[in-house]
Protein backbone atom coordinates (compact mmCIF):
# COMPACT_ATOMS: atom_id res chain seq x y z
CA UNK A 1 0.00 0.00 0.00
CA UNK A 2 1.38 3.39 -0.97
CA UNK A 3 1.48 6.28 1.46
CA UNK A 4 -1.83 8.13 1.29
CA UNK A 5 -3.79 5.13 0.01
CA UNK A 6 -6.72 3.83 1.99
CA UNK A 7 -7.46 0.23 2.91
CA UNK A 8 -10.97 -0.52 1.68
CA UNK A 9 -12.68 -2.59 4.37
CA UNK A 10 -15.79 -4.69 3.74
CA UNK A 11 -18.02 -5.07 6.78
CA UNK A 12 -19.87 -8.38 7.08
CA UNK A 13 -23.00 -8.14 9.19
CA UNK A 14 -25.00 -4.97 9.79
CA UNK A 15 -26.24 -5.22 13.34
CA UNK A 16 -25.67 -2.85 16.23
CA UNK A 17 -21.87 -3.21 16.25
CA UNK A 18 -21.63 -2.70 12.50
CA UNK A 19 -22.81 0.89 12.93
CA UNK A 20 -19.98 1.53 15.37
CA UNK A 21 -17.45 -0.09 13.03
CA UNK A 22 -18.65 1.93 10.03
CA UNK A 23 -18.37 5.20 11.96
CA UNK A 24 -14.86 4.25 13.06
CA UNK A 25 -13.83 3.36 9.51
CA UNK A 26 -15.25 6.61 8.15
CA UNK A 27 -13.24 8.57 10.72
CA UNK A 28 -10.00 6.58 10.37
CA UNK A 29 -6.98 7.76 8.46
CA UNK A 30 -5.87 5.10 6.04
CA UNK A 31 -9.10 3.10 5.99
CA UNK A 32 -12.57 3.47 4.52
CA UNK A 33 -15.69 1.32 4.31
CA UNK A 34 -15.80 -0.48 0.95
CA UNK A 35 -19.13 -2.31 1.19
CA UNK A 36 -21.43 -4.14 3.58
CA UNK A 37 -22.74 -7.71 3.32
CA UNK A 38 -26.07 -8.06 5.13
CA UNK A 39 -28.91 -10.54 4.47
CA UNK A 40 -31.75 -8.26 5.71
CA UNK A 41 -33.07 -6.26 2.74
CA UNK A 42 -34.43 -3.35 4.78
CA UNK A 43 -31.04 -2.85 6.44
CA UNK A 44 -29.29 -2.99 3.05
CA UNK A 45 -31.70 -0.35 1.71
CA UNK A 46 -30.96 1.94 4.67
CA UNK A 47 -27.21 1.56 4.20
CA UNK A 48 -27.45 2.08 0.44
CA UNK A 49 -29.43 5.27 1.05
CA UNK A 50 -26.49 6.43 3.19
CA UNK A 51 -24.17 5.89 0.20
CA UNK A 52 -22.71 2.47 0.99
CA UNK A 53 -22.42 -0.40 -1.47
CA UNK A 54 -24.40 -3.33 -0.12
CA UNK A 55 -24.63 -7.03 -0.88
CA UNK A 56 -26.98 -9.75 0.35
CA UNK A 57 -24.15 -12.11 1.26
CA UNK A 58 -20.39 -12.64 1.27
CA UNK A 59 -20.46 -14.41 -2.09
CA UNK A 60 -21.92 -11.27 -3.75
CA UNK A 61 -19.46 -9.06 -1.89
CA UNK A 62 -16.48 -11.11 -3.06
CA UNK A 63 -17.77 -11.28 -6.64
CA UNK A 64 -18.11 -7.48 -6.75
CA UNK A 65 -14.53 -6.95 -5.58
CA UNK A 66 -13.24 -3.63 -4.31
CA UNK A 67 -12.30 -4.70 -0.77
CA UNK A 68 -8.76 -4.96 0.57
CA UNK A 69 -9.78 -6.45 3.94
CA UNK A 70 -12.87 -7.59 5.82
CA UNK A 71 -14.30 -6.92 9.26
CA UNK A 72 -16.70 -9.57 10.54
CA UNK A 73 -19.50 -8.17 12.70
CA UNK A 74 -22.00 -10.95 12.06
CA UNK A 75 -23.55 -13.14 14.77
CA UNK A 76 -20.93 -15.24 16.57
CA UNK A 77 -22.26 -18.57 15.31
CA UNK A 78 -21.35 -17.47 11.75
CA UNK A 79 -17.80 -16.30 12.51
CA UNK A 80 -15.91 -19.53 11.73
CA UNK A 81 -17.65 -20.03 8.39
CA UNK A 82 -17.17 -16.40 7.38
CA UNK A 83 -13.49 -16.35 8.41
CA UNK A 84 -12.86 -19.47 6.32
CA UNK A 85 -14.65 -18.05 3.26
CA UNK A 86 -12.96 -14.64 3.41
CA UNK A 87 -9.54 -16.15 4.12
CA UNK A 88 -9.95 -18.47 1.13
CA UNK A 89 -10.55 -15.34 -0.96
CA UNK A 90 -7.24 -13.94 0.31
CA UNK A 91 -8.58 -11.06 2.38
CA UNK A 92 -7.01 -10.04 5.69
CA UNK A 93 -9.70 -10.31 8.37
CA UNK A 94 -10.58 -8.60 11.61
CA UNK A 95 -13.14 -10.75 13.43
CA UNK A 96 -15.10 -9.71 16.49
CA UNK A 97 -14.61 -11.98 19.45
CA UNK A 98 -15.22 -14.74 19.96
CA UNK A 99 -14.05 -16.08 16.64
CA UNK A 100 -16.12 -19.20 17.19
CA UNK A 101 -18.17 -21.15 19.69
CA UNK A 102 -16.84 -24.59 18.81
CA UNK A 103 -13.45 -26.08 17.85
CA UNK A 104 -12.80 -26.69 14.17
Amino acid sequence: MKSGDQVRVAVVGAGRMERIHLRALAAARGAAPAAVAEPVASVREELAAAGLRTHANVEELLAAGGADAALIAAPTDLHVELVAELAAAGLPILCEKPCGLRPV
